[in-house]
């Protein structure tokens, strides 16, 4: 499953952490940013996404994360 969120990192710095962080609880997800885009995309895809996961991260770290496409 690919789901696609629109997010409020604008630092190469911060998504760096972020998906580390991820990639630690959701070793098998291929994450991917576009802070060039407009609306600052994350990609993930995984057999299982949990969206509880993602927003309680991103809170944690001071972003914002709205879900485009799941």
């Amino acid at each position: 499953m690919i789901s696609i969120f629109k997010t409020s990192v604008e630092k190469t710095r911060d998504s760096r952490k972020i998906k580390n962080e991820l990639n630690e609880k959701m070793p098998e997800a291929r994450i991917v940013f576009d802070l060039e885009d407009c609306d600052r995309i994350f990609k993930i895809e995984s057999a299982e996404v949990s969206i509880e996961v993602l927003e309680e991260t991103f809170s944690r770290m001071g972003h914002e994360l709205e879900i485009l496409k799941k």
